[in-house]
């Protein structure tokens, strides 16, 4: 295999090991989406450290499997995507703005939470579409 694409189809994997270290060891939270636009009183709900834990590890767990596949990108993007959506649905639980007086996650979460969910297994799909073998 070539070097150059080897180091090219790497990098997308050691740059998602990066930022999980940088947010899981260094505590670099502001780069989690959405954490760092936050008001001071919302990041006051939020726990940090378990989201932090929870990110930093699903970032390492993509890195790994993104790492040197660029040859099988769609096979990783199919591996990606669970963890994407697990991802999605368990970081809600650290954050305390999700919920309603009783606990409970509010219906407008769930219903974004749905739709982002539904367009990533869109973009997924249209995906696998487009790069199917013809059929000739």
């Amino acid at each position: 295999m070539d070097t150059t694409l080897l180091m090219i189809g790497s990098f997308p994997g050691l740059l998602l090991i990066l930022f999980g270290y940088l947010i899981r060891f260094r505590k670099m939270y502001f780069l989690i989406s959405g954490y760092n636009t936050m008001s001071s009183e919302k990041k006051k709900k939020v726990d940090t450290e378990g989201l932090g834990r929870l990110m930093g590890n699903c970032l390492f767990g993509m890195g790994l499997m993104a790492f040197g596949q660029s040859a099988i990108g769609l096979a990783v993007l199919l591996m990606i995507l669970p963890l994407v959506t697990y991802l999605l649905i368990s970081a809600q639980k650290y954050d305390g703005n999700t919920r309603n007086e009783s606990g409970r996650m509010k219906t407008s979460v769930k219903i974004l939470l749905a739709g982002i969910i539904l367009l990533l297994v869109l973009l997924v799909g249209v995906s696998l579409l487009w790069v199917r073998p013809s059929c000739v």
